[in-house]
């Protein structure tokens, strides 16, 4: 599910390598999906940005053949980087961990950091009527599961959310119970 991100983001940088590249993830929790990111973009400079300074820990152990990558303990909604500083802001299952307030500032955020014509790439998962044969599971995930703010998420589209904070040319791929939305800064 966490390598589906990855087409969107080659798409956009076609054939590179990632040299001269900087690439922003926001919520890296253990560094699974910074793997797959870093193997396909080994020139890439990413830098990982998550809440718990314990998962940084963790992603900074389960990452350490890699020395493109640095980590930094922070909220995805307030970032202290300067303006335009990303050609690409990506996340990875964070989006429906966030209340919808959260989630409107972090998109707000992301536009901030990126480049001009940035990609903003949030792989999550799939949202109600993505997939009419599935909307019974997103219904039934949070109850299982105890998530409080998957329902709300699955109620409120990536993609209109993405435009209304100003981001063009949104665009959705879906895999497997899971979903890329990305879109461009103007």
């Amino acid at each position: 599910m966490r390598r589906l991100i990855i087409p969107v983001l080659k798409k956009h940088f076609s054939s590179t390598d990632g040299k001269g590249l900087n690439f922003l993830e926001l919520g890296c929790g253990t560094g699974r999906m910074t793997r797959f990111i870093s193997l396909a973009f080994p020139k890439a400079k990413i830098t990982v940005v998550d809440l718990s300074p314990y998962y940084l820990d963790l992603a900074a152990q389960n990452l350490k053949e890699f020395k493109n990558i640095k980590y930094l303990q922070g909220n995805a909604e307030n970032l202290k980087f300067k303006g335009q500083s990303f050609d690409a802001v990506y996340s990875g299952f964070l989006f429906h961990e966030l209340p919808n307030p959260i989630r409107a500032r972090v998109h707000k955020e992301s536009l901030r950091l990126l480049k001009s014509n940035g990609l903003y790439a949030v792989l999550d998962s799939l949202q109600k009527d993505d997939d009419k044969e599935m909307n019974w599971a997103l219904e039934q995930f949070p109850k299982d599961f105890h998530e409080p703010f998957y329902k709300d998420y699955t109620l409120r589209s990536t993609k209109e959310q993405m435009l209304n904070s100003g981001f063009t040319r949104a665009s959705t791929e879906i895999g497997f119970l899971s979903k890329v939305t990305s879109a461009f800064k103007p």
